[in-house]
């Protein structure tokens, strides 16, 4: 069964090998990618909380154009996953992120010019 305190080292190593860097802080990576505004920072949390009885939540922060784009890309982690399953989810996760910011209007207008 798997708590935040188990899951986050298997995140993080999943990140840091996706070219993502590991923070101290809340997030537990963040990325900069390159913009037509400058560069902009994404950021990945892992939620374990009260109303998370089954499962861990990964979620991603970027905002663009007023909004947090990577709010609808969140995925449920279950919490009786192996390590595998668990690496599958977070790869998807992380893969998916980047292919939504790269579809962000900053992130075109920059390839566009």
């Amino acid at each position: 069964m798997h708590t935040e305190a188990s899951l986050l080292p298997l995140a993080q190593g999943r990140l840091l090998h996706m070219g993502w860097t590991l923070t101290k802080r809340s997030a537990i990576a963040r990325k900069t990618f390159a913009t037509a505004v400058g560069p902009k920072e994404a950021f990945v949390y892992l939620y374990e909380g009260a109303s998370y009885e089954t499962n861990m939540m990964i979620v991603g922060d970027y905002q663009s154009e007023g909004r947090n784009i990577l709010c609808p890309e969140s995925r449920l982690i279950p919490k009786d996953c192996d390590d595998e399953q668990a690496a599958k989810i977070i790869d998807d996760f992380a893969a998916n992120a980047e292919k939504v910011i790269q579809a962000s209007y900053a992130a075109r207008l920059l390839r566009s010019a």
